[in-house]
């Protein structure tokens, strides 16, 4: 019961200030759910609805459109492994592999290094 005193006893404005925050949460929160796509209906093409078929609308047992979505996913590869290839991280360790492999092929080289690793441990 005394909880109910204190609640019944608080003054309108700290209602009024609820009421608002619930408001301003509420709107943020619609804010904040993604929204659909605008440009969605570009790559959709013909697709027939089933409510389309369920209205007796004229329905073809083999769309062209599937075709569509079979070269986006074939593009959406293609863009994948493109954006692999020009990362320039990607880049720098591809550099650093190439790199160790002309030393590891270098007799030369691989001997030098060798040697002043030796001297390296010896001090």
């Amino acid at each position: 019961m005394s909880m109910r005193k204190s609640i019944a006893q608080e003054p309108t404005g700290t209602m009024y200030d609820e009421q608002e925050r619930q408001k301003n949460l509420r709107l943020n929160r619609e804010k904040r759910e993604p929204q659909e796509p605008r440009l969605e209906w570009i790559y959709t093409g013909d697709r027939t609805k089933s409510e389309d078929y369920l209205l007796g609308k004229k329905f073809d047992a083999d769309p062209q459109s599937n075709d569509i979505t079979e070269d986006n996913t074939t593009t959406s590869t293609t863009d994948l492994a493109n954006k692999i290839r020009e990362d320039p991280l990607y880049l720098i360790k591809k550099k650093e592999i190439e790199q160790k492999k002309r030393i590891l092929e270098n007799p030369v080289r691989l001997k030098q290094l060798k040697e002043l690793l030796e001297r390296q441990e010896s001090e």
